[in-house]
């Protein structure tokens, strides 16, 4: 399995060694319904109920991911060869991780 360096670019999706690869804005876009069901699937997951998805200003691929009121991570849509997934990127600082 090959490991490529990732960056969107408008609707290009950069993948090193001089590949791009173009993808309809359609296919990454997280409609309200997604939102909903991903959001009612990590409230089950976690048995928590204060799990909130909230969409980005710019940003119509991914959603942010609160409990409660604080931001914990970034849910964003991957559609690769007709298989879909949602991939949660989640940042813990050394600053939270102190007594």
């Amino acid at each position: 399995m090959s490991v490529f360096s990732c960056a969107w670019r408008d609707r290009a999706l950069s993948v090193g060694h001089g590949h791009t690869i173009f993808i309809p804005i359609e296919e990454r876009i997280l409609t309200r319904q997604e939102i909903a069901k991903l959001e009612q699937y990590l409230r089950s997951k976690f048995s928590l109920d204060t799990i909130g998805l909230h969409t980005r200003m710019q940003q119509a691929d991914s959603v942010e991911m609160h409990i409660g009121d604080e931001f914990v991570g970034l849910i964003h849509k991957d559609e690769d060869e007709g298989e879909l997934s949602y991939h949660l990127t989640m940042t813990i600082l050394d600053i939270d991780l102190q007594d």
